[in-house]
């Protein structure tokens, strides 16, 4: 979004929140945000910050996951379009087991802003039915296959109204990420393929990106999952091995992060044939470049699940290795 914005407006800022926040500024470099502690008063200040700068838009994607935090979020912004990407499963700690639970705490949140942008057919259903009959300042798109196309299609839209520009849909496939696949050599010398999925933090986004990297490596062997997991989302990981043992080509799946224990106890109760195991505890991304290394011939692995944590070294040995075949 931030990048559409910038094609048509002479300054535009955009902030990504989550564990590695970041900043974009007008010439659409990123800079990470250094920060001991995680609250919204962040957003405040560099809100502040932006208007004293002259930004003609900012593009700010919300901390809060909590309805009462999130209802003093929003309405602090005060942001004339609001777009909701997705409500899924990896908030439900804060918001609710079920979608009606979750869309229930999550309305109740939401002040009164001048636009409402969706892809979610049900997300629009759901708030239109708290609203006038007449009340058009709550729009759908048509959704995509996929978070990543239908928050990209999410994007132009908003970039026009915004805007007042036109943009054609075909001119953001660009912004659309695609999976990280690499081929590194192991210890012997003996090839293996390395998925990085580890920004993606629901299943349905995991089974099409993993889908679409199976029909790159066509000799490749064995299939492996790493679900790195979070002991502040609990029913992200059951979410995730619940998905994994379903998958019919999964050979293994590796455990790492902040809570393994809870994981291996529910993969066992899940009673599944995959065998899985914790990683041996991994404190720097050389002992993750061990790992990597350590891959059989021809596996392909797919990392997935949180980039906290142990995630963070996983990328950053990931990344080493990238660096390394391109200097050969």
């Amino acid at each position: 979004m931030t990048a559409l914005l910038l094609r048509s407006l002479r300054k535009v800022q955009g902030k990504i929140t989550g564990v590695k926040p970041a900043l974009i500024d007008e010439y659409g470099k990123k800079f990470l945000i250094r920060r001991r502690g995680v609250r919204i008063q962040e957003q405040f200040r560099l809100l502040i910050k932006a208007s004293f700068k002259g930004y003609d838009a900012v593009v700010f994607e919300t901390m809060a996951v909590h309805p009462d935090l999130l209802k003093t979020e929003i309405t602090w912004l005060n942001p004339t379009h609001l777009v909701i990407t997705n409500i899924r499963d990896d908030h439900r700690e804060a918001l609710g087991g079920t979608r009606e639970e979750q869309m229930h705490r999550f309305i109740k949140a939401l002040p009164e802003v001048p636009c409402i942008i969706t892809a979610d057919e049900f997300v629009y259903t759901e708030i239109k039915k708290t609203r006038k009959p007449d009340d058009n300042t709550i729009l759908c798109i048509s959704p995509a296959a996929g978070s990543y196309t239908s928050n990209a299609l999410l994007a132009c839209r908003t970039a026009e109204l915004a805007s007042g520009k036109s943009f054609n849909p075909e001119e953001i496939e660009s912004f659309i990420p695609q999976p990280v696949l690499v081929q590194g050599a192991n210890r012997d010398g003996e090839f293996s393929w390395v998925i990085d999925g580890l920004s993606i933090n629901d299943t349905d986004t995991a089974d099409i990106v993993l889908e679409q990297a199976l029909s790159f490596p066509a000799e490749s062997g064995a299939v492996s999952l790493l679900i790195n997991t979070r002991n502040d989302r609990p029913l992200r990981t059951k979410q995730f091995l619940d998905w994994a043992v379903k998958r019919k080509n999964i050979h293994h799946i590796y455990l790492s992060g902040d809570h393994i224990p809870f994981a291996l106890r529910y993969l066992r109760n899940l009673k599944s044939e995959i065998p899985g195991n914790s990683l041996p505890d991994i404190s720097d991304s050389a002992g993750a470049s061990v790992f990597l290394h350590s891959l059989k011939k021809g596996e392909l692995l797919f990392m997935t699940g949180n980039i906290h944590g142990t995630g963070f070294l996983l990328r950053e040995a990931l990344e080493k290795i990238i660096l390394q075949k391109e200097s050969v």
